[in-house]
């Protein structure tokens, strides 16, 4: 395993007193609509694989289709194409450090292959980043981080709401 990447959440993630207030702010989220119209161009569509770099993940769908996910000047940024991005595979578990001294591990290669098969549901997005819905699956989060030694925004890339 390599050493651990310095990171810091990038932008502000605001906090809700309760689910049902996140669950409307994020209904409200200036870009709900992107989510909307790049979740219409992949319904009916099944996870088939994934490849991804720090900074930027494509997700293959059926169809083919392929959904780019990817950290920039807006945080998360996303992208639904018929054209796959030649990338440099993430061969190993990557560890991110937080400013608390928390490490945080990303399995890509496990990420994805819990996935493999599973239908598209849709894309939800909120002030943490971009989440990745396939029927029967746990939530594919996608969060931009700062690189607290460069300033890169990078992609951090979990299980569940977080």
């Amino acid at each position: 395993m390599s050493t651990a990447i310095p990171i810091r959440p990038w932008g502000t993630i605001t906090g809700y007193p309760s689910p049902e207030e996140a669950i409307q702010a994020a209904k409200l989220h200036p870009r709900q609509q992107e989510a909307r119209d790049a979740s219409a161009a992949l319904q009916g569509c099944h996870f088939v694989a994934a490849r991804c770099d720090l900074q930027w993940w494509v997700i293959e769908f059926s169809g083919p289709t392929w959904l780019h996910v990817f950290g920039g000047a807006r945080g998360v940024d996303w992208k639904v194409s018929r054209e796959p991005v030649a990338l440099l595979r993430v061969s190993e578990r990557v560890v991110f450090e937080w400013r608390s001294g928390q490490l945080s591990e990303m399995d890509s290669r496990t990420l994805a292959a819990r996935r493999w098969g599973a239908e598209f549901w849709q894309l939800w997005v909120n002030d943490g980043g971009l989440l990745l819905y396939l029927r029967k699956q746990l939530t594919l989060s996608f969060h931009a981080v700062e690189r607290r030694d460069t300033g890169e925004i990078l992609l951090f890339v979990c299980d569940g709401d977080w």
